[in-house]
């Protein structure tokens, strides 16, 4: 992922899951989250809620109960960059919930599975 630093994320082998970043000055990404693991808490949800007109009922209350407050006494925070890959990293560094549900415009959603969805899903399992 490209920001402010080129971000690498990658599953290995035995399934540990680490995040490198790229040093500019040798020209090499350097391990900088080793073992990474989505955190217990979970304050953020990321979804496109102006597609939310074109929900199915239970998709509006689900994420509407994320705006009560919670167990912890704070409602979830809505964070939404627009950009799987970049949604998707918040959600590994920060817990929470990242979704783009089908609606009545896409009824099958329009994740592609096999280089959207199965790739994010070797991370995150």
């Amino acid at each position: 992922m490209y920001g402010a630093s080129a971000q690498l994320v990658i599953t290995m082998k035995g399934g540990s899951v680490n995040g490198f970043t790229l040093d500019n000055g040798v020209g090499e990404f350097i391990l900088t989250h080793p073992d990474m693991r989505l955190p217990k808490s979970r304050a953020i949800y990321s979804v496109n809620e102006g597609n939310s007109l074109y929900w199915e009922d239970k998709t509006k209350n689900y994420f509407n109960s994320l705006k009560e407050l919670q167990d912890n006494g704070k409602p979830y925070s809505a964070r939404y960059i627009g950009s799987m890959v970049a949604d998707a990293y918040r959600t590994l560094l920060y817990g929470g919930v990242f979704a783009y549900p089908a609606d009545k415009k896409s009824p099958k959603g329009k994740l592609r599975i096999l280089y959207e969805c199965a790739p994010m899903a070797l991370i995150f399992e």
